[in-house]
């Protein structure tokens, strides 16, 4: 254990791997500081209409809403030095910015939150009407134009899943949970594409260094011939491959509690933690997000971090047979970036048409590009309902068996 705590000191004391881990993190608080300038205050909406009428979208709570809404419009109009207004929108695409001077704080603020619930409202009053004109099966027919055989039947069914996991969101009302207004302010994309997107690169490039700078640091010292012929001997890639995983265990922890715990300290969750994560006021783009199963916020939360966390010990294997191999630290990050690119890029030099297409798509860099759409439906190669759990699968056994021949033949090659 002694020899594995020493592999690991090596990277712990590097000064790149240092200066890497508090750039990137206070990168990581600079996107957060700044995403929240423009957006802190508006979002406690969410948070309050949560508490107020609970986490579920129902008639009961609409009713309640409503009346809410309407004392809150009548203290508007008594509070306006103008004729009546309908709706708070009504009267701030109206006010001046003179008029809008003479209100205090407190006013303006009334009257900005009032808007807000009234576009919550829309919103809640629209999801029906909306969720009513999507038809997987029309995406399903686009799909397989083209396609002919096994491939297409595939592809048909999977789209029959999917609508059928779509009539069960809308018998479960699922989608009717409050959430913050995808449309207006994208938290599921800042937080799962941008923050988890970034996390993931900058763990990357971390854990990459790290582990070529454990397993080649002999041979960059010249101190190969002495060390390997120790008692220890050629066993030590052992040891290395251990303090490889323990090293990016301990970045990942660094990273994700230092950009989670901030995130989370500045946007509160405290009453959206239960939604649904197929929530309609999560929409963000063409189609809303629908997820493969059941799933509550935190639960989507902690299962992404799970993912992410595997898909790093994954890339953190893949690494140090690279490394094994190679025996020079830059060389060897600089081949797995190429690894990473082709392996993304691969699909796209591949027919739809062909089964190789989809077989191309289980692969790690495509499972990572996107975290936002984690356990997500999609569209595309990726339809299969276990997708992630059957690449990750894939992609142990692979790195296993890698793993398992470079250590076989480190014990065996001329180290000279």
């Amino acid at each position: 254990m002694r020899i594995i705590w020493y592999e690991c000191q090596k990277a712990f004391t590097s000064p790149v791997i240092i200066g890497l881990m508090l750039l990137f993190t206070a990168y990581n608080l600079f996107l957060i500081f700044t995403h929240s300038s423009q957006y802190k205050e508006e979002l406690n909406v969410a948070n309050q209409l949560a508490e107020t009428y609970g986490i579920d979208i129902t008639d009961e709570s609409m009713n309640l809403f409503q009346q809410d809404l309407e004392k809150d419009l009548a203290k508007l109009n008594e509070m306006i030095r103008s004729e009546r207004v309908t709706s708070a929108h009504e009267f701030l695409s109206q006010v001046s910015y003179k008029e809008w001077e003479h209100y205090r704080d407190e006013e303006q603020s009334f009257f900005v939150d009032l808007q807000l619930k009234e576009m919550y409202k829309h919103m809640a009053e629209s999801i029906d009407t909306q969720y009513e004109s999507i038809h997987w099966g029309k995406f399903g027919e686009a799909a397989t134009a083209g396609l002919s055989g096994s491939l297409a039947q595939k592809v048909r069914t999977d789209y029959e899943n999917i609508s059928d996991r779509f009539d069960e969101l809308i018998a479960n009302n699922e989608h009717k949970t409050w959430f913050f207004s995808g449309e207006t302010y994208k938290m599921h994309s800042f937080l799962f594409r941008t923050l988890f997107g970034h996390l993931m690169f900058e763990l990357l490039i971390i854990i990459v260094l790290a582990t070529s700078f454990i397993t080649n640091y002999e041979f960059e010292t010249k101190t190969h011939l002495i060390t390997y012929a120790s008692k220890r001997g050629r066993r030590l890639m052992r040891d290395k491959l251990i303090a490889s995983f323990l090293t990016a265990t301990a970045c990942m922890l660094f990273l994700f509690i230092s950009t989670l715990c901030t995130y989370f300290i500045v946007f509160d969750y405290s009453h959206l933690w239960t939604s649904s994560i197929s929530s309609a006021l999560n929409w963000e783009y063409q189609l809303p997000y629908v997820s493969r199963w059941p799933m509550t916020f935190a639960t989507f939360l902690l299962w992404s971090i799970c993912l992410t966390v595997v898909c790093l010990f994954l890339f953190t294997g893949i690494a140090f047979v690279i490394a094994t191999f190679v025996r020079n630290n830059y060389f060897s990050f600089f081949l797995f970036a190429i690894f990473y690119a082709v392996a993304f890029l691969l699909p796209s030099f591949i027919s739809t048409s062909s089964w190789l297409h989809y077989i191309a798509s289980y692969n790690l860099s495509q499972l990572t590009v996107n975290p936002h759409m984690f356990f997500m439906v999609k569209r595309g190669g990726m339809l299969f309902q276990y997708y992630e759990f059957t690449t990750v699968c894939a992609w142990f056994i692979l790195t296993l068996a890698l793993g398992w021949i470079v250590l076989k033949r480190f014990e065996k090659k001329d180290i000279y």
